[in-house]
């Protein structure tokens, strides 16, 4: 640099360079580099009197028009380092000079980095376990010719926590349930699927009552060791066609399974019991059983907590029970799938913005 232009850039240099510990060079307004403090030297080796262009040859700033407006910022990849660059215009004796500052983001780019492959990553396994999740639950239709099911099912988030499904346990008897474990995201979907699994692997114990089912499915929940605070609560229901009888056991559900009759009473159903944990297996609890006849015609109705639990700032309260029951009274009249589907849309008006639940309702009907 000439010394008529050091003693130009003196005032500037002083008081905007020097204190800086960042790489720094000052250009004129044509753009060739006047001066650079020590750190861009020793960073860059001696540029003076060389065109911004040399610097980010090869670089979005090569030709970048916004690199010569009054200021601007961005981000360029010098010799393999990454820069977040800060420029701006400054006027001393009537003279525009700018001075560009770059920082070192190498470190913070490349966790940005790693932070977006792991947000994909966990996307995709996200998608993968919501795939599965979906999968285990039962088609709508007739099984076992003794029974149709008509589900909907809405998870709160991406993933949810409720999950219910049938199985056959004997030509006479079918089994169908619907729980609701702890929390949300992967961590309860993959209970979900554990507990399904579970289900249908001890499903043949229903034969010898609920209680032994249950039994065996707080056995399989032990076993994962899995956090004391986890929890899962199931409504049992075992449809025994040549007695017409169904047997309903209860670990720890708070919504109660209600019948409507082909006669269009409509009945709900009190049975207690502890929820699947840890805790239950400690303390060795029975599970109340109740057994009620059933006839063809008869409606089964399950559903989860989220579907009365949302509060109404218009209703100025929750749907509850007693609200599904009105509509189960009310709309007796629907086929499987539209009565579901209603259920669903009258506990929507309880959302003051969006379910803060998964809600599901399994609508079980009686034909044989």
């Amino acid at each position: 640099m000439n010394e008529n232009r050091e003693s130009e850039l003196k005032p500037v240099i002083t008081s905007l360079v020097e204190k800086l510990i960042s790489p720094v060079m000052v250009l004129d307004e044509n753009g060739f580099i006047l001066y650079e403090n020590e750190i861009m030297r020793a960073t860059f080796g001696d540029l003076s009197g060389k065109n911004r262009e040399f610097l980010f040859k090869g670089s979005s700033f090569e030709k970048s028009e916004e690199a010569t407006s009054d200021e601007g910022r961005g981000e360029v990849v010098l010799a393999d380092v990454a820069y977040y660059v800060k420029w701006s215009t400054i006027y001393n004796e009537e003279k525009k000079y700018q001075i560009f500052i770059l920082d070192d983001i190498s470190e913070s780019a490349s966790a940005r980095e790693r932070m977006q492959n792991s947000i994909t990553k966990i996307k995709q396994e996200s998608d993968i376990a919501k795939q599965i999740q979906t999968s285990i639950l039962p088609a709508d239709g007739e099984y076992d010719g003794a029974v149709r099911i008509n589900s909907v099912y809405i998870p709160a988030d991406d993933l949810g926590g409720d999950v219910f499904g049938i199985v056959k346990v004997s030509p006479e008897e079918t089994l169908f349930y619907i729980a609701d474990v702890s929390g949300h995201g992967i961590q309860a979907s993959l209970l979900t699927v554990f507990l399904r699994e579970s289900i249908r692997g001890s499903g043949k114990r229903a034969a010898q009552g609920l209680n032994a089912l249950i039994e065996e499915v707080v056995r399989d929940f032990v076993a994962l060791d899995i956090d004391s605070s986890m929890y899962a609560t199931v409504l049992f229901c075992s449809y025994n066609r040549p007695k017409k009888e169904l047997a309903i056991a209860n670990a720890g559900h708070n919504c109660m399974p209600l019948i409507v009759r082909a006669n269009g009473r409509v009945e709900e159903i009190q049975v207690k019991g502890m929820p699947v944990s840890k805790l239950s297996s400690t303390i060795g609890v029975r599970h109340d059983e109740e057994i009620i006849g059933i006839n063809t015609g008869d409606r089964i109705v399950l559903y989860t907590d989220g579907i009365i639990e949302e509060y109404s700032r218009a209703e100025k309260g929750v749907l509850g029970s007693e609200g599904v029951r009105r509509i189960a009274s009310e709309l007796q009249g629907l086929r499987g799938k539209e009565f579901a589907q209603r259920i669903v849309t009258e506990s929507d008006k309880y959302a003051i913005l969006s379910a803060s639940d998964d809600r599901a309702v399994l609508v079980v009907d009686i034909i044989a």
